[in-house]
């Protein structure tokens, strides 16, 4: 067998360094989060859990861009004045949705900014949505989110979400 050059056992030391590290890194962050197979459901314990039915229509509507106030239709109405809607598939090219008026009486469940809440159906029990306020303490870690939402926001992509029955899918998600 030959001897490897030393520029090549370097890079491949360097490759191992660095997947080390960031397994050590992510491992971290899971502890770091409370996110272990040991806690990862403690995070849940004293969390309010609402159960809803299923509204006959959904609210609000789909395909409609909802305002709160005359102020922020005002905004958008003038933000989108004589501009193509910037969201290139085809069906969508060059439209806006229609804007709509949030009626507070046909919402369900408003869930305070202060507040978090687990929503489960009221007929399967299947966990529709998971509200987590003050998720981490620490800053640098919600720095490090935040910066991922912000870079993604303006990607203007459908997102799938993924089917479950259990809250594992916060954790599925955070553990890249």
């Amino acid at each position: 067998m030959k001897d490897v050059p030393a520029a090549v056992a370097v890079a491949a030391n360097t490759l191992q360094r660095n997947k080390t590290r960031k397994l050590q890194w992510r491992k971290q962050l899971v502890e770091d989060l409370g996110l272990t197979p040991k806690t990862q459901y403690s995070r849940l314990e004293g969390v309010p859990t609402y159960r809803l039915p299923r509204l006959a229509s959904p609210y609000p509507p789909p395909h409609r861009d909802i305002y709160e106030t005359e102020a922020i239709a005002t905004i958008w109405r003038s933000h989108r004045t004589g501009k193509k809607h910037p969201d290139g598939r085809s069906k969508r090219t060059g439209h806006w949705m229609k804007l709509e008026k949030l009626d507070q009486a046909k919402l369900a469940l408003t869930v305070g900014v202060n507040e978090s809440a687990i929503i489960r159906d009221v007929k399967s029990n299947d966990i529709v949505a998971v509200v987590l306020r003050q998720f981490s303490g620490n800053d640098e870690i919600l720095e490090w989110i935040n910066g991922i939402v912000d870079e993604n926001v303006g990607l203007r992509r459908g997102i799938r979400v993924c089917k479950t029955t259990t809250p594992t899918l916060w954790y599925s998600i955070l553990c890249l």
